[in-house]
């Protein structure tokens, strides 16, 4: 993830948006030849909600990278996260969001996230995501540091 980060960069939403479903051939599918990307340098850091929010708490920008499960898909209408009974992780959907901010939800401790797929999901491309649903999906945190080139332009292959 953060080599990723580093070394392509993120593109803005408008220059290289999601598909609403995967072309036909993936194998002659390639990103757009011109766009402008973000890139940073970043570290890892202990997997957990306190570091999570201590990094909030320090201003410094926090990536998640999550396994995700059906329930992210489709926040509740309070922008909420929640996961059904035994719905657990899927080990091959894998995300990064941005987490932004902390509150509870429901007595548990929650992250407010930013999610990069459009303001149509959750609250204006946010969510609450509780700790309960945040604890078994979180495999990696980053913390974002310097910046490399921001923004770039960019030669995609």
């Amino acid at each position: 993830m953060l080599a990723t980060l580093k070394e392509d960069g993120q593109p803005f939403e408008g220059d290289w948006p999601y598909l609403a479903s995967l072309p036909s051939d993936l194998d002659a599918y390639r990103p757009p030849k011109k766009m402008v990307v973000f890139r940073r340098n970043g570290e890892s850091r202990p997997v957990g909600v306190d570091e999570i929010i201590g990094l909030l708490n320090d201003g410094s920008p926090t990536v998640m990278l999550m396994m995700l499960s059906d329930a992210f898909y489709m926040p509740d209408a309070l922008g909420v996260v929640r996961a059904a009974a035994g719905e657990g992780p899927d080990p091959a959907r894998r995300h990064a969001v941005i987490a932004v901010g902390y509150g509870t939800v429901d007595c548990a401790r929650a992250v407010l996230i930013r999610n990069s797929w459009g303001d149509g999901w959750g609250l204006d491309g946010h969510a609450w995501l509780p700790e309960p649903f945040i604890t078994p999906r979180l495999t990696r945190l980053a913390l974002l540091t310097e910046e490399v080139n921001v923004p770039a332009q960019d030669l995609a292959a």
